[in-house]
């Protein structure tokens, strides 16, 4: 003969003594009855978390040197690996006026002769070249309106910022 143990009621625990949630739990699966019988059991959809990328930049020890990808290269002074020479060599920032800042003072010597000179001095419509201080070849361009290009000796490369 088996005896049959009755077990206790569950106990409700009202909603202010529960744990709140971190990000490393992960819901319970999802119970729904499907389309053939009731209370039957459907699969629940894997959850996906994206990971953070990793923004700090890499830290040389002393007397070591970082090379930058020319994609990557700004305003600053960094070593780059040269496509044309094939050195590890430090770039040379040089920015030029382009056409537009000559336009542009045209417009502002219209209202005054004296602000002619205004967007040189201000440096609006800048293009900037980055030289390789081995060889001197020009090894990236930046236009003032955002071009990125990077040149190489099987071409150039554009990207847009």
């Amino acid at each position: 003969m088996s005896q049959k143990v009755e077990q206790p009621p569950p106990t409700e625990v009202p909603l202010a003594n529960l744990p709140s949630p971190t990000a490393n739990d992960v819901s319970p699966p999802e119970y729904s009855a499907g389309p053939g019988s009731p209370g039957a059991l459907q699969t629940p959809t894997p959850a996906v978390t994206a990971q953070p990328k990793a923004t700090a930049p890499p830290t040389a020890t002393p007397g070591q040197i970082i090379i930058t990808p020319l994609n990557q290269i700004g305003e600053r002074t960094e070593w780059i690996q040269c496509p044309f020479c094939l050195q590890t060599s430090k770039i040379q920032v040089r920015k030029e006026g382009s056409t537009m800042q000559v336009v542009a003072g045209v417009l502002c010597c219209l209202l005054c002769v004296c602000l002619a000179c205004v967007p040189c001095i201000a440096h609006w419509f800048e293009d900037t070249e980055y030289r390789c201080a081995t060889c001197h070849k020009i090894v990236a361009t930046e236009n003032y309106d955002g071009i990125y290009k990077t040149h190489g000796p099987g071409g150039s490369v554009q990207r847009l910022n």
